[in-house]
C-alpha cells in the first residue's frame, strides 16, 4: 500500500443547531478539508457519533442541504457491487470471479450482485440483497455509457446504495477529453470533434505529424483500421476510414471523435512499457506493469521521489476512484496515455488482487 503523504489536511469543524442526526438524534457538524495540491477547500456534514456523513463538496451550504435531504451515509466504504452471470443472477459474472473471490477472502467487504441481463439489456435494476440503511459502495464491472451510468447511480439510490463515484465524476475520468487540460504537457495533444461531422484532414496534418483516431473512450485497435495516419493521407481516404471506425465502434460509440497525437513508445522484445496506477480517495493504491512487458524493463519513475511526485502523480483529478495509464516513450521519457474510471478499469495481468482490495478498503478508511 502506497499512500501519498502531506496531500491534504482536515481543518476545523462547527456544530450545527439543525438538522439533528436522524440516527441517534445527536448534534451534527460540518467538517472542513483543505487539499494542498488543488488549493480547494471541501466540506462534509454529518454525525460523528453514528459515522454518517455526506460526500465532500466545495460548497458548505450544499453539504448541509444534502444532510437535510437524508443523503448522508456511513463514511467508510465496505460494500462492493459486481455484475452477475448473464444466465444465473445468483452467481458473479465469470470474468469478475477472481476479483469477487479475492475481495471476499479479505473479509473486509460485503458484496451485492446485480442482474447483468436485467440491467444491461432491459435497464431494470435487480439486486440479490436489500439494504435497510443507505450505504456507500464501489462498483467493479463493465463499462457503461455516461447516460447509462447516471441511470445506474440513480436506480441504486432507490435501493439505499450510493456509489462513491457520482455520474459527473465517472464522466470526468472515463471520457479522456474531460481530464485532458489537467494533464497538460504530460500527455499527447488532442483535438475533438462531434460525432459524424466531416473532419478536415488538412487541419489535422497541420496540427500533428502523425495522429490516431478514437472516440472519447476507445479506439478500434486490433482491426484493419490504421494505427496512425500521417501527411500522406488524403481527404477521400480519411473519410472512408472514418466510416470503418464508426462501423466498428457501433453502439459503443461514446462522446465524440478524439484525434490524438501519435506517440512513439519504447519497446522491449516487442512489448511497450506501460503502467496502470489506481487512485482511491486521494491515495495511490497500486502501480502495476500493464503491457505484458518483461520484469527487466525500466520501472515507472518512482512516484514517491521528489520532484517526480509533482510531475507524474495525479491523486486529485476530480473523482474518488480512477486510473491513470503511463507509457515510456522512445526517448526514455514518460507520458500519460489514458485515464479511466476505477470501477470499470481492469486490473493488470498477474496483479495481486487481494492486495489491491485491501488497499482499496484502507484508502476509504484511513482519513476519508
Amino acid at each position: 500500500m502506497a499512500f501519498c503523504g502531506c496531500q491534504e489536511s482536515i481543518g476545523f469543524y462547527e456544530t450545527l443547531e439543525s438538522p439533528r442526526c436522524k440516527g441517534c438524534g445527536g448534534e451534527c457538524t460540518v467538517e472542513t478539508k483543505h487539499v494542498f495540491v488543488t488549493g480547494q477547500t471541501l466540506y462534509q456534514a454529518g454525525c460523528k457519533e453514528c459515522g454518517f456523513f455526506t460526500d465532500w463538496t466545495s460548497e458548505k451550504e450544499m453539504a448541509i442541504e444534502q444532510l437535510k435531504n437524508g443523503e448522508a451515509c456511513r463514511r467508510e466504504v465496505n460494500l462492493l457491487l459486481f455484475p452477475s452471470d448473464y444466465f444465473d443472477s445468483s452467481i458473479v459474472d465469470a470474468d469478475m470471479q477472481k476479483e469477487y473471490a479475492a475481495a471476499m477472502e479479505t473479509g473486509l467487504f460485503d458484496v451485492i450482485l446485480f442482474d447483468y441481463d436485467a440491467w444491461f439489456n432491459n435497464g431494470r435494476l435487480r439486486l440479490n440483497k436489500s439494504l435497510d440503511i443507505m450505504r456507500r459502495a464501489i462498483y467493479r464491472g463493465w463499462m457503461m455509457k455516461p447516460e447509462q451510468y447516471e441511470s445506474f447511480y440513480k436506480a441504486l439510490l432507490q435501493s439505499n446504495i450510493r456509489l462513491v463515484t457520482k455520474p459527473e465524476e465517472y464522466n470526468a475520468l472515463h471520457l479522456f477529453p474531460n481530464v485532458y487540460e489537467k494533464l497538460g504537457e504530460h500527455t499527447a495533444r488532442i483535438m475533438t470533434f462531434p460525432l459524424h461531422e466531416k473532419i478536415d484532414v488538412e487541419l489535422l496534418k497541420k496540427s500533428f505529424k502523425r495522429f490516431m483516431v478514437k472516440d472519447y473512450v476507445k479506439s478500434v485497435k486490433g482491426t484493419e483500421f490504421p494505427v496512425y495516419f500521417d501527411e500522406t493521407i488524403t481527404q477521400e481516404e480519411f473519410d472512408r476510414w472514418m466510416e470503418v471506425f464508426y462501423k466498428y465502434r457501433g453502439e459503443l460509440l461514446t462522446g465524440g471523435v478524439c484525434i490524438k497525437e501519435y506517440l512513439d513508445l519504447k519497446r522491449y522484445d516487442g512489448r511497450t512499457n506501460e503502467y496502470r496506477v489506481f487512485y482511491a480517495n486521494g491515495h495511490r493504491i497500486s502501480c502495476e506493469r500493464n503491457s505484458g512487458q518483461m520484469a527487466t524493463a525500466p520501472e515507472l519513475p518512482l512516484l514517491f521521489e521528489w520532484p517526480s511526485v509533482c510531475q507524474l502523480d495525479y491523486p486529485h483529478l476530480g473523482s474518488p476512484f480512477y486510473t491513470v495509464d503511463f507509457a515510456e516513450l522512445a526517448d526514455g521519457s514518460w507520458k500519460v496515455i489514458e485515464t479511466g474510471d476505477g470501477g470499470v478499469s481492469g486490473l493488470s495481468d498477474g496483479q495481486d488482487i487481494g492486495a489491491f482490495y485491501r488497499s482499496l478498503y484502507w484508502a476509504f478508511h484511513g482519513d476519508s
